[in-house]
């Protein structure tokens, strides 16, 4: 399905690797479990491009904030949808 932009552009990313490693997650921790995503606006559309555990430390590089990379705090089940929208193909 992937996102759509204003101007009607799918816009998608490659979000395999992390749907797998979240539903692993998932299975261990739970749906609840909050998470911090990193998002990035590309095209117009918010992507979620990596995530980790609220006690973790997060690590934006110079690079990342200079992408206008960005964290959002949701739980697990909410972030799977999301990734699974942005990886799909149309």
């Amino acid at each position: 399905m992937s996102f759509m932009n204003e101007a009607g552009e799918r816009i998608q990313y490659d979000a395999e690797d992390l749907i797998i490693k979240l539903k692993e997650d998932i299975r261990k921790y739970g749906i609840g479990k909050r998470v911090r995503v990193w998002c990035v606006q590309a095209h117009g559309v918010e992507l979620y491009t990596n995530y980790n555990y609220m006690d973790e430390e997060p690590l934006l590089r110079e690079k990342d904030i200079a992408h206008g990379v960005y964290f959002k705090k949701i739980s697990m089940g909410e972030l799977l949808p999301l990734f699974e929208k942005e990886n799909s193909i149309l």
